[in-house]
């Protein structure tokens, strides 16, 4: 079944009707989900796209080049689909699916986030807007419902810091079962941080006494 779903995918990257460069984004995506960054060659990239090296180094100007440009498509796809999600009537858990997504993603695609990484601002600054966009949206629409402390700008940028600082404790080594539980506790806490009427009643909690 896997060969004949890579002959599949190498067939439909080699259509003529599919430019060279999207043809070879392609199967670099492919050659990534099948073996990692180890099967990213210029070689088997070239083959599969049925181009010559020569035309992927006009598109991406190297390996690394071609490594960002797949990261880079593959989150904004992931961008498009949140954005094209319907909501599920529950602001507070739309936004959290949010967070969620993403992390998911560096989990999966853990070596695409590190070639984001490595691209420097000029390639994660939009895309990290474009993330805070659409939490503010769904923060906005929580306000409607919920007090916030912060306006949704504001707090659309804590919370995509927070998702990013779950990622980083990822590519630094944590285990997914860590990474996941301290997501979901990293998560919650910045989301209730943010009602204005949790932290009212925090605040009103009387004080124990120091022994």
């Amino acid at each position: 079944m896997q060969v004949l779903l890579r002959q599949r995918r190498k067939t439909q990257a080699e259509n003529p009707k599919v430019p060279p460069a999207d043809r070879i984004r392609r199967c670099a995506l492919g050659l990534l989900r099948d073996g990692g960054p180890a099967a990213l060659t210029t070689r088997a990239v070239c083959a599969c796209a049925g181009v010559t090296a020569p035309t992927l180094y006009h598109h991406y100007g190297d390996k690394d080049g071609l490594l960002r440009a797949v990261a880079q498509a593959e989150l904004l796809a992931m961008f498009a689909r949140k954005q094209g999600m319907k909501s599920t009537g529950d602001a507070l858990q739309d936004l959290k699916r949010g967070w969620d997504d993403w992390v998911e993603f560096a989990i999966e695609q853990p070596h695409l986030v590190r070639a984001l990484q490595a691209s420097g601002g000029a390639t994660t600054q939009p895309l990290r807007e474009a993330a805070e966009a659409i939490a503010a949206d769904r923060l906005a629409t929580l306000a409607t419902t919920t007090p916030l402390v912060l306006d949704p700008h504001t707090a659309a940028r804590v919370l995509v810091a927070g998702a990013n600082a779950v990622v980083q404790m990822l590519l630094d080594g944590l285990t997914v079962p860590e990474v996941r539980g301290l997501s979901a506790l990293l998560r919650d806490g910045l989301v209730s941080s943010l009602d204005a009427s949790q932290v009212k009643s925090t605040s009103r909690r009387p004080k124990r006494a120091a022994p």
